[in-house]
């Protein structure tokens, strides 16, 4: 079976018929192109893209194709007859930067009047898929999350077709990126801090490489690569035969992959700059049969410098997956496999779990009594009700107990003024005083904000957002005084938090989402993908903090900060009614919530 890889309308040489009205949904769009939070029409991603001043439009969901459409050209023509509006006959080259609620076309003013003369109306006209005419095919690559070598978001644009997939290269290293939306993709990166290139399939199935693009790594939000660097599409490959597990015979003429539902496309580049394709379950459950070392960093996107890194990292690999092997052999209540850690040790990963209280529990003072919940829901999940941020990645940095804190406080603060906001736990990490990379305490982080409680007194601090101060995963300076406050000054006024018991974390959180510890220094946690683990805490300490989010009669749902590729799309289930201090250790210290003082919500 041939791979398709390109969305069908936008390879056909006829043209379509459609409708076309005034509108600005396009500015601002999803493709983020105009955003005003990336410097607006003004910014190098908005102005690079554009084949003329403003000429954009949102269109509707299927030419959007669900963001893989975005940046798309098409030839707007109306013929001067049957508009509601007279207007006279025009075309013009538009781009796609939006889906809204277009029916066909729903397009900037200026475009509207430069097609048909009028400024308002709808107007009937014919359209085709064009190249875009971009000041050069090489392609721009603007960083919207800078400062930061565990995390970027990019946006790329100057292309003559949308981009279909992206990778990134770091210290020769490359990176799968996931698109968040538009023409925005994301990565998880592994904290180097070297040169930087990308690698782009556009939706005509060409490739464009953007070598060289920054000489050192992390650069600042706003910076863009020089076009300068990089090599023009290389011509249309001849479609890869799909050499999947699982195939799906209905992707034919589709924007599709040839993996079915229950499946990912995995994609890499071969010695040629070619990109091939592969299929495999999504969530691979594990066993040494089931994916070779290859295919593992085919599946994660590494590579390596050296013939001697990649041997002892194949060796680490495959050591894990023989302990893998052996669990999954022994029938437990939970299922480990492959996830990004599988070629780490347990040393390395041992870094990720930075839980240092420095009190006791019954020490601790709470700042507002817990009000008695009369009623408990026989069962709770926070996921989806609009609290919660996408699951965050702390890279190698021992900052999980910043991921914890900031996480119920996004999540308390959007309950009590049903406003996310995305605040920064770089900001705890670099001026709260409250812990390192080397580890710290959730609560003291707390005390920080507030200014007040067993271990702090001082100047109350709001809450930084992330798109002001972002994550770098380092120890550094602080950079307070030049963030942007998500939570205002007074708004956090301290914490509550109740006894070390099941019913206890119940009623917590039936209140909201739960700041807590667990025990994670074990191989089951590193590479856990699925099911409800039960191990008991056997005198060990909580070494590792997460956000509980839920609960069932039997089980706790756990978000933790390892990305979205670990566990359950980043969370883990713990087992209810573990005797001791719980599973994992979930019940060895109080469960706590940050509390807001509505005097200063706004």
């Amino acid at each position: 079976m041939l791979i398709p890889v390109s969305w069908t309308l936008l390879v056909s040489a006829a043209a379509d018929t459609g409708t076309m009205t005034v509108g600005t949904a396009a500015v601002g769009a999803s493709c983020e192109y105009a955003n005003s939070e990336n410097g607006g029409l003004d910014s190098p991603a908005a102005t690079s893209p554009y084949v003329k001043s403003n000429h954009f439009c949102a269109a509707n969901p299927a030419k959007f194709a669900g963001g893989a459409g975005c940046g798309e050209c098409f030839e707007v023509t109306y013929g001067g007859s049957g508009g509601t509006n007279p207007g006279m006959a025009g075309s013009a080259v538009v781009q796609v930067v939006n889906s809204a609620d277009a029916v066909d076309f729903t397009c900037h003013v200026d475009v509207f009047k430069a097609i048909t003369g009028a400024s308002t109306g709808q107007f009937p006209v014919s359209f085709k898929p064009v190249r875009c005419d971009v000041a050069s095919d090489r392609g721009v690559a603007t960083i919207l999350d800078g400062n930061n070598a565990y995390f970027t978001k990019a946006i790329f644009s100057d292309l003559p077709h949308a981009v279909a997939s992206a990778q990134i290269e770091v210290d020769g290293l490359w990176f799968s990126m996931n698109r968040l939306g538009g023409a925005t993709f994301v990565s998880s990166l592994s904290g180097g801090t070297g040169g930087v290139s990308f690698k782009l399939t556009l939706s005509d199935g060409s490739t464009v490489s953007l070598n060289s693009c920054f000489s050192s790594w992390p650069v600042s939000t706003g910076s863009s690569c020089t076009p300068g660097g990089s090599s023009p599409p290389s011509p249309s490959p001849t479609p890869a035969v799909c050499t999947a597990w699982n195939e799906d015979p209905y992707a034919t003429g589709a924007h599709v992959s040839c993996c079915d539902g229950l499946n990912e496309q995995l994609s890499n580049w071969d010695g040629d700059g070619n990109m091939y394709f592969k299929c495999r379950q999504a969530n691979t459950l594990g066993g040494s049969a089931e994916i070779s070392w290859q295919e593992y960093k085919d599946q994660y996107g590494f590579a390596f410098n050296s013939g001697s890194e990649d041997d002892y990292r194949k060796g680490v690999f495959e050591q894990n997956m023989a302990f893998i092997d052996s669990e999954n052999a022994q029938g437990h209540s939970y299922v480990l496999g492959v996830t990004p850690f599988t070629l780490r040790t347990p040393d390395e990963m041992s870094m990720m779990k930075g839980l240092k209280r420095r009190v006791e529990a019954p020490d601790l003072p709470a700042l507002e009594e817990v009000a008695d919940v009369e009623e408990v829901a026989s069962s709770l999940d926070w996921r989806g009700r609009g609290i919660l941020n996408e699951i965050k990645n702390q890279g190698s940095c021992g900052s999980c107990w910043t991921f914890s804190a900031v996480g119920v406080v996004e999540a308390h603060w959007a309950m009590k003024t049903t406003k996310l906001e995305d605040l920064a736990e770089q900001q705890l990490l670099s001026c709260s005083g409250a812990g390192s990379c080397g580890g710290g305490d959730e609560w003291e982080a707390i005390e920080w904000y507030a200014g007040s409680g067993r271990r702090r007194s001082g100047s109350k601090h709001g809450a930084c957002t992330t798109s002001s101060y972002s994550y770098s995963g380092r120890d550094s300076s602080c950079q307070e005084s030049s963030c942007s406050y998500g939570v205002p000054q007074g708004a956090i006024g301290g914490y509550t938090y109740g006894s070390k018991s099941d019913s206890s974390m119940i009623t917590f959180l039936n209140k909201g989402p739960v700041s807590s510890g667990v025990y994670a220094s074990s191989s089951s946690w590193d590479n856990y993908n699925s099911g409800v683990v039960d191990t008991s805490c056997g005198g060990r300490t909580q070494d590792h903090a997460i956000v509980v989010v839920g609960y069932t009669s039997t089980t706790y749902i756990i978000r933790n900060s390892w990305g979205k590729r670990w566990g359950e799309s980043g969370h883990i289930n713990l087992k209810r009614g573990v005797s001791g201090d719980g599973a994992s250790c979930i019940l060895q210290w109080e469960p706590m919530q940050p509390t807001i003082s509505m005097a200063v919500v706004v």
